[in-house]
């Protein structure tokens, strides 16, 4: 004997918790198609950072650390490389970062720097990171590729010791926390 079959007061609390979860899962779902326009169509342009690093070196100098690029681009591509915003879901959707005059320098005696820094230890190099990624369900056909261009760098052996000394004292300072 089943008594939810006869108290219409059980079929009317059964159907509004139905209706609930519909409504949530509606919710989630354009939520979730909310959210992956923003990402189709994210796009971000940074330019020109330049970011300092100061350490006190292994015969307690001051050394610098110096990182920049021209700029830092992100944008949703078609087939030919061309930026495009897109109306509707595409069923490939291919994204393109570009990191264009990637410097760093490396000057183990911060006092010797006067007003220029000399990107010594990699100069003016960028690379593109594309990544297709293929929506259909049954599909495994994601595809990522990097592209460098032309990579200049060189290490000095103090400039070695420098880095190896900045990378231990920061292990130290990781296993202490």
């Amino acid at each position: 004997f089943d008594s939810s079959k006869k108290n219409p007061m059980h079929s009317l609390i059964q159907l509004i918790e139905d209706e609930k979860k519909t409504i949530k899962s509606d919710k989630r779902k354009a939520w979730n198609s909310w959210i992956e326009k923003v990402i189709d169509n994210a796009t971000i342009n940074i330019q020109n950072v330049r970011l300092y690093i100061e350490f006190t070196n292994w015969d307690q100098k001051k050394s610098l650390i110096t990182i920049h690029f021209d700029s830092l681009m992100m944008n949703t591509v078609d087939s030919n490389d061309k930026i495009i915003t897109l109306n509707k879901k595409p069923e490939i959707l291919i994204k393109r970062i570009k990191l264009n005059s990637f410097s760093i320098a490396l000057h183990t005696n911060k006092e010797s720097i006067q007003n220029k820094i000399e990107y010594n230890l990699l100069s003016k190099s960028s690379f593109t990171f594309k990544m297709n990624h293929n929506r259909n369900k049954s599909a495994i056909s994601n595809s990522f590729s990097i592209v460098f261009d032309p990579i200049s760098f060189s290490l000095t052996q103090e400039q070695y010791f420098a880095l190896n000394h900045l990378l231990n004292e920061f292990s130290k300072s990781k296993i202490r926390q």
